[in-house]
């Protein structure tokens, strides 16, 4: 691990309450990788040699989310479908900033990752979690992939960095077959989508209609490898989105349904 690396993870670290115990285990006792963080009412497993450290630490530390609060808080308790969720970050971030919660759907590509996510979830949570093992993809199919104990970057595409060669069939679905499958006819107060470069494949194929039932979607959108996250953004307005303004990192896109806005903020009768 390079110095730049050290001192941002210990920059990380320092913002949580148990910043002493972190620390001690990080320089003391590495042999044993699973650490609970806490912060605020918040507690939750992270695995360092599964790479959690990048997903809820990192979540809860980082501006990604912070620069869009102002559009993620509701006058209600919101429904949430976190596509991506890795160990839970996302809507462990929406609670700890005050935001209720109603229902939580957490999807995720790794089974073993979903250990963690669902413990996570269950111990912090105060409303309906369900946890499903599944990767968003353009067409629903079965998912053959390389997976190890689990990574924020865990893709459709790769093999993951502590991958053991075995394979894992996981389900593939469609973004309809989703929300079909977890929220039936309702509406998604947010979605939050982060599926390593897999949005542009969603985004090119068909089945993805059922994003119109989404009042915010909360899109990281990756930029390499010959993709131009305009493909995606684009895509997505013509939907009916409109693009909020980006904040300080610009691989997150956040897009408010503009029927579903106007429909809730007509009086009525």
């Amino acid at each position: 691990m390079s110095v730049a690396s050290k001192l941002r993870a210990l920059r990380q670290i320092w913002q949580f309450d148990n910043r002493w115990q972190l620390l001690l285990a990080r320089f003391c006792f590495r042999a044993d990788p699973i650490a609970i963080y806490r912060l605020g009412a918040l507690q939750f497993a992270v695995d360092h040699t599964a790479g959690d450290a990048s997903g809820a630490p990192d979540v809860l530390t980082s501006p990604m989310y912070v620069d869009h609060l102002a559009h993620l808080r509701a006058r209600q308790p919101a429904t949430v479908l976190d596509i991506g969720a890795n160990t839970g970050g996302f809507p462990l971030f929406l609670a700890h900033h005050g935001i209720a919660l109603a229902r939580v759907v957490s999807v995720e590509l790794n089974p073993r990752t979903c250990i963690r996510l669902r413990f996570n979830l269950e111990r912090n949570l105060r409303c309906p979690v369900t946890v499903l093992n599944a990767g968003l993809c353009g067409a629903t199919r079965p998912l053959e992939l390389q997976l190890g104990e689990g990574s924020v970057a865990d893709s459709l595409y790769a093999a993951s960095f502590n991958a053991s060669g075995a394979t894992t069939t996981v389900s593939g679905l469609a973004f309809d077959e989703l929300h079909a499958r977890t929220f039936g006819e309702d509406i998604v107060d947010i979605c939050k989508i982060d599926v390593e470069f897999a949005e542009y494949e969603v985004m090119a194929s068909p089945g993805h209609d059922r994003l119109r039932r989404c009042r915010l979607l909360v899109v990281e959108i990756h930029e390499g490898a010959g993709h131009d996250r305009r493909q995606v953004a684009d895509a997505i307005v013509a939907l009916g989105f409109e693009a909020l303004p980006l904040g300080s990192d610009h691989s997150v896109n956040v897009f408010r349904n503009t029927a579903l806005a106007a429909a809730s903020a007509a009086p009525r009768p």
